[in-house]
């Protein structure tokens, strides 16, 4: 994919042409550092989520590791340790959060058909009126809305055979 950068106070191309063919799949903006620079992250095809500098043309070193072909992603601090997560749509799986803290993945949500976050779908946002954010991600049934910290999904779930939480109230 061939990537274009502007520069944001003249409009003028920044680079004298465009990027031979970078291996990326998606990229997202994200405050990596203490500069007021946002980074460019990108989802390489292979699974790594890496920092790329369109000046240099290169990839800094994997901020993740991502097993499957990553469609989507964004950059949040969704498990609320002090420091960023990847989110990722994966094909033919669902979602995966790359905890930044853990240096893995931490949690994956049931599976999502082969297409998630379908027409660029994935976001991040505070969509109730609490502290917590969501992650919301259209799919081919529809849209899936998880809330974060996200590991209080899975103490109650199927994922851990836990049901005891649960109200025994039928709809």
């Amino acid at each position: 994919v061939p990537l274009v950068v502007y520069d944001a106070a003249t409009g003028l191309l920044a680079l004298p042409e465009p990027t031979e063919a970078v291996d990326f799949a998606g990229f997202d903006l994200a405050q990596l550092d203490t500069d007021e620079q946002l980074e460019v992250v990108v989802a390489r095809t292979n699974g790594e989520v890496a920092v790329f500098d369109p000046v240099l043309r290169s990839f800094e070193p994997p901020i993740a590791m991502i097993d499957g072909i990553v469609l989507r992603h964004r950059i949040a601090d969704v498990t609320r340790d002090g420091v960023v997560d990847v989110i990722a749509a994966v094909f033919a799986q669902g979602l995966v959060v790359w905890n930044g803290g853990a240096g893995a993945v931490t949690w994956s949500s049931p599976w999502l058909g082969d297409y998630p976050a379908l027409d660029n779908t994935l976001w991040i946002a505070n969509l109730d009126d609490d502290p917590l954010v969501e992650i919301a991600v259209g799919f081919q049934a529809g849209i899936a809305v998880f809330e974060a910290p996200l590991v209080l999904l899975l103490r109650a779930g199927f994922e851990t055979g836990d049901t005891s939480e649960w109200s025994s109230t039928q709809p």
